[in-house]
């Protein structure tokens, strides 16, 4: 206990403040991932998120197998486990992954919604999905959106999907990824259904890219999984894993029913760096 004692619940108590930084920037529609959270033991098979009000949600999440059991074991007692304040959970890129049963929360449909994330990539020359709703299986398709790195280019990018006619709207970031390398990322989407309405940023800083489109209407509200880490393919299963970290507790993946603006994100940014030490 002893190391519990000195390490996680040293980093835990600090936390408060930061969940703080979210709510006042991000308001009562922000839900968290809240990996590692102090409710959350590792070899349990699910974890729930955090909300901040009734119009938010605490998705219950489900990885392929507890994270204990991961390749890079969730064990909080380790120091390697940790970035700063913020427990670290590291994927494997090859089966390592996770989700949450579809609800309305996440069906955005031409609404206004925000996505961000820390991570930490250790490779950046093959695909690798972060966070979407994108289920490809041949003959029941059911798409939404998808944050993912490009490992062709490599560039960082977000789709808007337009499930009936196979279409999408894209935004790239202008700041390509580099390896092992924490950044925050955080796309805008303000509902209007165009390229325009679709932004991007990098540690707190507006990164717009390229931006097309190709036979979009607009997104619908579809009942797939939320993912991490992954999409399904047309053939099932899954593909496309994420390599590397991503971080938990008060800096775990966010998503808002809201277009945050410039101002939010730089402030979030500014005061959760602190917490991560970079």
């Amino acid at each position: 206990m002893g190391a519990l004692d000195s390490l996680v619940r040293a980093n835990r108590s600090q936390w408060p403040q930061y969940y703080d930084v979210i709510e006042a920037q991000f308001g009562a529609t922000a839900t968290l991932l809240d990996i590692g959270n102090v409710n959350h033991k590792p070899d349990a098979a699910t974890w729930a998120g955090k909300k901040f009000s009734a119009s938010g949600l605490s998705p219950v999440w489900t990885p392929n197998e507890a994270l204990s059991a991961w390749d890079t074991p969730f064990d909080l007692t380790l120091p390697s486990n940790w970035q700063g304040l913020a427990p670290v959970l590291t994927f494997n890129g090859t089966d390592e992954e996770a989700d949450t049963p579809n609800a309305a929360y996440w069906q955005m449909e031409s609404n206004a919604y925000s996505i961000g994330i820390w991570v930490k990539p250790d490779q950046i020359s093959t695909n690798a999905v972060i966070l979407g709703r994108d289920n490809r299986t041949t003959g029941s398709t059911e798409r939404e959106f998808l944050l993912e790195m490009d490992g062709g280019a490599p560039v960082y990018q977000f789709f808007s999907l337009d499930d009936s006619a196979g279409g999408f709207i894209r935004r790239l970031w202008g700041t390509a990824p580099v390896a092992n390398q924490w950044v925050l990322l955080v796309v805008t989407v303000d509902g209007a259904d165009v390229e325009t309405g679709i932004h991007v940023y990098t540690n707190g800083a507006l990164d717009d890219g390229a931006a097309d489109e190709a036979s979009f209407t607009a997104q619908e509200a579809k009942t797939v999984v939320t993912q991490l880490g992954y999409y399904i393919p047309t053939g099932g299963g899954v593909a496309d894993l994420w390599s590397g970290g991503i971080a938990g507790g008060p800096w775990s993946p966010f998503f808002v029913q809201a277009a945050v603006t410039a101002a939010q994100i730089a402030n979030y940014y500014g005061d959760m760096r602190l917490g991560l030490g970079i």
